[in-house]
């Protein structure tokens, strides 16, 4: 099948900071990112052939993302002792134009594998996201020390199907993803050169485009349309630990469990594939 990949990618990004004052200051992250990719499969003529979800052996994918991080830091704002307080908003989006093809033309004889043929899938995606979210740090006593965030996470997918025919219908839909994460730990220095800690944090992972992309039916067959059925993955993790200074360097012991639910695995596996 002439398997191959190629990608190409470009990014960039500003950060622009400003101190407002002795205690506060500003800080904004943009960015800009493009990446192409072309990918030929290993994917059997007849497994394309079985199903008119199968969206063929070629992936054709152009993508566009961009977004930004606007954040304001004030310091020791809680009396005189040693504080920072930190309020953001972070805004991501990704473009996608997916298109997929057969990796073959002709039949019999004539077959040529590993080539572009009949296009078999067209649509335009677009994933955003927008997540307030809010730091603070504080030495409440001159050896022990809080530090606490949390994060309201909202993510959308939006899917456009352009490949619509008599056996494929509209697949186009959508998706929205929210969740609440908190984070707190807390520390203490036990000694000079000895710091002790304890933390707890809850996170929260949506599928990917590229895990939402494809769907089978209950006998593994390819089903046209987004798997707008997976849903996010939540974890909450405990973690107690331990940090001291060496002569020649930093020693650090930690033990941690952390949770899932809803995780997001592989639905079948046949010989490998």
């Amino acid at each position: 099948y002439n398997t191959r990949k190629t990608v190409q990618q470009t990014q960039g990004g500003v950060v622009y900071e400003r101190q407002l004052s002795d205690q506060q200051s500003v800080r904004a992250m943009l960015y800009y990112g493009q990446r192409d990719t072309v990918q030929y499969q290993s994917i059997p003529v007849i497994v394309q052939q079985k199903s008119q979800g199968q969206a063929g052996g070629v992936i054709d994918l152009s993508r566009r993302y961009y977004g930004t991080d606007l954040r304001w830091t004030a310091n020791d704002f809680i009396g005189s002792k040693p504080s920072t307080l930190i309020a953001g908003l972070a805004y991501d989006t990704l473009d996608e134009d997916r298109k997929g093809y057969e990796n073959f033309i002709g039949t019999g004889a004539s077959q040529q594998l590993g080539v572009q043929g009949n296009l078999r899938r067209n649509e335009t995606n677009t994933i955003w996201n927008l997540d307030p979210y809010l730091q603070a740090s504080w030495q409440f006593l001159p050896l022990w020390k809080v530090d606490a965030g949390l994060r309201y996470s909202t993510v959308h997918f939006d899917s456009n199907d352009h490949y619509i025919s008599v056996n494929n219908p509209d697949d186009s839909g959508n998706a929205k993803y929210s969740k609440l994460v908190p984070s707190v730990a807390l520390g203490w220095q036990a000694q000079d050169n000895l710091n002790l800690y304890a933390s707890y944090a809850r996170g929260f992972e949506t599928p990917t485009f590229n895990e939402i992309s494809y769907r089978s039916d209950n006998n593994g067959v390819a089903s046209t349309g987004l798997n707008f059925e997976l849903k996010p993955s939540v974890n909450n993790t405990y973690e107690l630990g331990a940090k001291t200074q060496l002569a020649d360097g930093l020693l650090t012991a930690a033990v941690f469990q952390t949770t899932t639910q809803d995780e997001i695995v592989t639905a079948q596996n046949s010989n490998g594939r």
